[in-house]
């Protein structure tokens, strides 16, 4: 239940970034190469937090990286509409 209790802990940090950051606007004018940028400065964020084993930034960071791989995962912004 261990994965479990870490996987709670994701989708909390998800849905709290994603309502704290609703003021700064939407995803689907930004270009895919935008979205990949911003996630792969998310991933070397990430990787920092555990290096240091700043283990609550990490699952902060793993979140804002979660959600910029959602964005991605979504190019024609279909699910967006």
């Amino acid at each position: 239940m261990r994965d479990r209790a870490i996987v709670d802990k994701l989708i909390e940090a998800i849905n709290r970034k994603f309502e704290a950051n609703a003021h700064k606007g939407t995803w689907t004018n930004m270009s895919d190469g935008e979205t990949l940028g911003l996630m792969v400065k998310e991933i070397d964020e990430l990787v920092d937090a555990v290096h240091k084993h700043d283990f609550n930034n990490a699952i902060e960071e793993a979140a804002d990286t979660a959600l910029f791989a959602a964005f991605y995962a979504d190019p024609q912004r279909v699910l967006h509409e």
